[in-house]
């Protein structure tokens, strides 16, 4: 079930995810950013279409697959 449930999410809504995450990087002209950081800003930028918890994790998990980013200890970085 999580494995359908994950490409449904990052189908629909990776580009959008994506988006919101280049967005803060640039903002901030950082490298990384805590996933806290990374939750304010794509919530903020999708006010009434927030993005669950699965949902959030299914997107940084498919762009840490493409090496897009990277995770640790709830950091991500900018590859």
């Amino acid at each position: 079930m999580y494995y359908y449930y994950y490409y449904v999410v990052v189908l629909n809504r990776l580009k959008s995810f994506k988006s919101s995450l280049f967005k803060i990087f640039k903002q901030e002209h950082k490298q990384s950013l805590t996933m806290d950081q990374i939750r304010h800003q794509v919530d903020a930028d999708h006010s009434g279409v927030e993005f669950s918890d699965a949902e959030l994790w299914a997107a940084v998990d498919r762009m840490q697959e493409d090496n897009q980013i990277m995770v640790s200890d709830n950091v991500v970085f900018l590859i």
